[in-house]
């Protein structure tokens, strides 16, 4: 891996996405939603990795990397984002042989992707600090509307 960085699809449209994927110079996109389809359209798996791979982006769909429902099920009853963020970092830490192994193996500049627009609403924010111990790569925020991403330190 030689960058890291995460972006949201909520809000864009998907040439919008794209253009912030290439702009940024990602060559591939690490899906972390558990279920990988969406009612917007262009943002479901297979669509998406069809037009990713005509603008020259690899996908990959990691399910084990989503948000387990029980704990999203919880987030929609209490909205408390703290205990929801601790509760996948533990899930998260049974995730590790799997994160060790995408560490080593996803090539160039990847892009975690998940639905919100906003990282600190978004368990790939966790995700990427995970990533970040294991790589040491500060990971970027892009967001398809802007021109320059944002960076969060893990």
């Amino acid at each position: 891996m030689k960058a890291l960085y995460t972006i949201g699809y909520e809000g864009a449209d998907l040439g919008r996405f794209i253009s912030a994927l290439t702009r940024h110079g990602v060559d591939y996109v690490l899906d972390v939603r558990e279920r990988p389809s969406s009612r917007k359209r262009g943002f479901s798996k297979t669509p998406l990795r069809e037009a990713l791979a005509r603008n020259g982006i690899r996908y990959h769909h990691e399910r084990l990397l989503g948000g387990p429902r029980p704990l999203r099920d919880r987030l929609r009853r209490d909205g408390d984002y703290a205990g929801y963020f601790a509760d996948f970092d533990r899930y998260l830490d049974t995730q590790i042989p799997l994160l060790e192994k995408l560490a080593k193996t996803l090539q160039g500049r990847v892009a975690l992707l998940c639905f919100e627009h906003d990282i600190n609403h978004c368990h790939r924010r966790e995700v990427a600090r995970a990533l970040t111990r294991l790589t040491g790569l500060q990971p970027e925020h892009l967001k398809p509307d802007e021109e320059s991403p944002i960076r969060h330190h893990a």
